[in-house]
């Protein structure tokens, strides 16, 4: 096992795998409830925690290249609208309403990323 030196913290595990999602985990239980579950976008396996390389730890991964924006917020909606069909009446409700906004935000992401879109003159 690894650990790092923190200033604040003292010394502190290395994670094995860093990513991005790891910020949702670090959020209290009640933020987390309302994190979108399927914005990790990254699906690469971690690093061997058992690895005794430390040259492995110290060497920067390369970014992950996660879904585009516009299919993550689409399947996100397909979620919410696949646990709204089992949900009671005021929690389907809140579901539903979120896929639609899941759904407004993938068309606004289109036409913001559209090649046709100019800047004003």
């Amino acid at each position: 096992m690894m650990f790092v030196k923190h200033r604040s913290r003292g010394l502190m595990k290395r994670s094995a795998h860093y990513c991005h999602w790891h910020f949702v985990l670090a959020l209290p239980y009640w933020m987390r409830l309302r994190a979108v579950p399927a914005f990790t976008g990254c699906e690469r396996s971690p690093r061997s925690a058992n690895s005794n390389d430390t040259e492995e730890f110290m060497r920067p991964r390369p970014p992950c290249s996660p879904k585009p924006l516009n299919q993550r917020l689409t399947e996100e909606a397909g979620v919410f609208r696949d646990r709204a069909e089992a949900a009671p009446d005021a929690e389907r409700e809140r579901l539903i309403k979120l896929a639609r906004q899941l759904d407004t935000a993938a068309n606004i992401e289109g036409w913001l990323s559209s090649p046709e879109l100019k800047p004003p003159s």
